[in-house]
């Protein structure tokens, strides 16, 4: 009965600690961490160099929700007029929060700083290339190719 009792006790001690430590920390795996830029972009000839260096970026995965940020890297100054007729920079250099993601499974949400979601399957993903699809307006689905931004 002892040693019935030392070995239940063992097995109670060993999961405890199990749990404690395999939750204690999140480790940082997430392959779609870091900053991508859409395939096409990079490969067209009618897209400028600022263009090319414009790129979206996944942050960290974090347990809270609203820490899992995704953000956009514009890269191109962009000029307009107002109404008086003077020239304005309507976009310059930055980098802008666009919203946060969540991953279940084979499916990316997306959603937006004005809380509008889109939904993304991501059919494959490695280190140096991701293939997401959508849906268009019409309920045609739709590939989107990236590659890892470096």
């Amino acid at each position: 009965m002892k040693n019935k009792a030392i070995v239940l006790t063992s097995l109670f001690l060993l999961a405890f600690l199990y749990v404690v430590y395999s939750c204690s920390e999140i480790e940082d795996n997430d392959i779609i961490t870091g900053k991508w830029i859409e395939k096409e972009i990079v490969n067209s000839t009618q897209t400028t160099e600022c263009q090319k260096r414009s790129y979206i970026e996944f942050s960290q995965y974090n347990l809270e929700k609203k820490d899992r940020k995704v953000y956009q890297y514009y890269a191109c100054t962009e000029t307009g007029t107002n109404e008086a007729g003077e020239e304005i920079i309507v976009k310059f250099p930055r980098l802008e929060e666009v919203a946060n993601y969540t991953i279940k499974d084979d499916t990316l949400t997306l959603v937006d700083t004005y809380q509008t979601t889109t939904i993304y399957v991501i059919k494959s993903i490695t280190k140096e290339a991701m293939l997401l699809s959508t849906m268009d307006r019409n309920g045609d689905s739709i590939d989107v190719p990236y590659i890892r931004f470096e």
